[in-house]
């Protein structure tokens, strides 16, 4: 038996994000009285670091919402690869309110237990692997983050 499978690249991914619109009247008002509310993002990363791309979705989802920023750092390697004290300097330029959280182990327990007990997040951020396409070890990955979730996952 022979399956239809498209692949869409990441590139594909990120102009399709952009076009959703963010400020348009939701079922019960307009997204202005809905800002209002205490709301915030989740990024998560790791000893990887984040790349321009995603700092940049990030910020500009953050002020687009009127959210504040919580940075979920996981440390995945004794030594860490990447800095992150350049994003947080962006971060202050732009204004943008965040607090980071360091935590230890596994990157998708961590997401899971924050946003459980954190029910203001709106959305979880985070970086896909270097690759164009997603290899079957990350599906699987964000399979089972996506059905532990009660917030959108987006991927950069």
């Amino acid at each position: 038996m022979k399956t239809n499978s498209r692949k869409i690249s990441k590139k594909k991914v990120a102009e399709l994000l952009t076009e959703i619109p963010l400020n348009e009247d939701i079922e019960s008002g307009t997204s202005n009285e809905f800002l209002d509310e205490h709301r915030r993002v989740l990024l998560a990363i790791t000893d990887d670091g984040i790349d321009s791309k995603t700092l940049s979705y990030t910020v500009t989802l953050c002020k687009r919402i009127k959210a504040e920023l919580d940075i979920l750092y996981v440390k995945t390697t004794p030594a860490p690869k990447n800095s992150i004290e350049d994003f947080m300097l962006k971060l202050m330029e732009e204004g943008v309110f965040y607090r980071l959280l360091a935590k230890s182990g596994h990157l998708k327990h961590e997401i899971i237990s924050y946003t459980e007990s954190n029910r203001e997040i709106l959305y979880v951020i985070m970086n896909s692997s270097d690759n164009s396409e997603v290899s079957p070890k990350e599906k699987t990955f964000l399979s089972g983050l996506l059905r532990n979730l009660n917030c959108p996952l987006v991927v950069i």
